[in-house]
């Protein structure tokens, strides 16, 4: 449904609107980013920033974001991370959400359970910046670090390959807040 719009609003919490220019409040916080699943607009993923050993920075919603059930079940949460970490939903399945802190995590049940898919590739230090799936083939993940390297894995995870040799050099993406 193209009028419905869901935002999180950093110290302001998360807000949809469906089709006015008004904007309802739906959750308090420091929202974060939000995502609809595309074959079910009644399943919805928002996220909190992110302290360590603070679980719910990442909420799912079944009922059309009535209400939210934390979902950090197999994230280490002393692992460190960006103040939003990047997660998103495979193109090819919705039910599998990779979500980034300095590892890369798989859950392939809507995040009701998490696995890590990787070890800490970057630096010592660096978050995980950014994430993605190949829409064509899940098992081929892409990752990029605070540090400025991108990696790949063709087999789900099983093993990384570093791809950023060559890359112009550059100052140093954000790190957080």
């Amino acid at each position: 449904d193209p009028n419905k719009i869901w935002g999180g609003t950093q110290d302001n919490g998360t807000n949809r609107t469906t089709g006015s220019t008004t904007w309802q409040h739906m959750v308090d916080g420091d929202g974060g980013q939000t995502r609809i699943d595309p074959t079910n607009p009644n399943i919805l993923y928002h996220t909190f920033y992110y302290a360590r050993n603070l679980s719910g920075f990442i909420r799912r919603s079944t009922d059309g974001g009535n209400t939210w059930t934390p979902i950090t079940n197999g994230i280490n949460l002393s692992d460190n991370g960006m103040f939003y970490p990047p997660y998103i939903l495979d193109p090819s399945n919705s039910s599998r959400l990779l979500l980034g802190t300095d590892k890369v995590y798989e859950s392939t049940n809507q995040g009701t359970t998490w696995t890590a898919r990787s070890s800490v590739l970057g630096s010592f230090g660096s978050q995980v910046l950014a994430l993605a799936v190949a829409p064509n083939n899940s098992n081929v993940i892409y990752v990029t670090y605070t540090d400025g390297s991108v990696w790949v894995s063709t087999n789900n995870g099983q093993n990384w390959s570093r791809r950023d040799t060559g890359l112009p050099t550059g100052s140093a993406p954000p790190t957080g807040r």
